[in-house]
Order: C-alpha cells, then structure tokens, then sequence
C-alpha cells in the first residue's frame, strides 16, 4: 500500500495535468470560435453587399429597358402602348409595381402585378435614384430621348435583406455549432 502522501501527490500531479489539458481545449475551441466568427462575419457582410448591389443594378437596367422602349409612347402620348410595355414586368416577379410620368410630372401609365392590392404611387417622380422603404426598394431614373428629359420611370420591388440576414444566421449558428463540436471531439 502507497503512503497517503505519495497518493495525494499522484492525485495532484493528476489534477494538475488534467486541469492543463482542459485549458489547452479551452484555448483551441476559443480560437476556433473567434475564427469562425471572423470568417462568417466577413462572409455574411460580402454576401449581403453583393445582394444589395446585384438587386439596384437590376432594378436600374429594368428601368432603363422601359424608359427606352416607352420613349415613343411618351412622344406620341400614346398611354396604351406604355401600359403593354410596363406589362412586360409579370416576369420579373420581384418587382411589384411600376409607373411611367410625362415630363411634367403627370402620371401617364402603371403597372401593379395582379396579386398586389393597395399600392399607392408617388404623386410625382422623384429625382434619379433609389431608396429601401421597409421590405420594398423604390426606384426612380428618368427617360430621356436626344439629351431632352420626356419622362420617369418609377419601380417597386421587394427587398428581402432582412429575410436574407435571417436566413444566413441561421445557416452560420449550425455550420458554427458543428464546428465548435467537431473541435471539441
């Protein structure tokens, strides 16, 4: 039989060596969460910023298509023809609704996609540009023909940012959450 001394010295060399391993596996699975977090924090900024400026570029190019395309109908005030080619927007379903102005400001033709209700326009075009009210993107850019102003284009479209933001969370705390766990075994 061991002394008692000897047993309460092999019992704290024991803790001792336990309690720097715990530590040890303390630093690695610190590490590890700062470097995932690091990593996802960069990764989930990259991804909305691409999403923000892929969803503008498009509603700007939208824009620009009809305001080309509605030129004509502007100059001949021919309101139908304008309507057809808002129209051209049900396959776009992201944008909710649209309008074309005269230069003067009057409201010529709109375009709200069948199962929207309740959307109101903006009395008058606003300046080229663009602005998120909520979930919803508005766009305005001005139709020009010869460098001669003749008309505005208005778009509405949603913009799921914050469903977006949602989403990558959640799929970042699982891909973290196994992670750490991987780490830890």
């Amino acid at each position: 039989m061991m002394p008692t001394s000897q047993v309460l010295r092999n019992g704290v060399l024991r803790a001792a060596k336990y309690s720097v391993r715990r530590k040890l596996m303390l630093v690695v699975l610190a590490t590890t969460l700062v470097a995932l977090l690091f990593a996802s924090g960069a990764m989930m900024i990259y991804d909305l910023r691409t999403y923000h400026e892929a969803r503008v570029n498009d509603l700007f190019s939208q824009a620009d298509l009809i305001g080309r395309a509605s030129a004509p109908a502007l100059a001949f005030n021919d309101p139908r023809v304008a309507r057809e080619n808002l129209s051209l927007l049900k396959v776009t379903p992201g944008i909710s609704a649209a309008a074309i102005y005269t230069a003067k400001g009057v409201l010529f033709a709109t375009y709200i996609r069948p199962d929207i209700a309740g959307v109101a326009f903006p009395g008058l075009p606003q300046p080229d540009g663009y602005r998120i009210d909520g979930n919803q993107l508005l766009m305005f850019q001005q139709i020009k023909d010869k460098n001669e102003l003749v008309g505005t284009v208005f778009l509405r479209a949603g913009y799921e940012l914050t469903d977006r933001l949602q989403n990558y969370l959640t799929i970042l705390g699982a891909v973290m959450a196994l992670s750490l766990l991987g780490a830890l075994l």
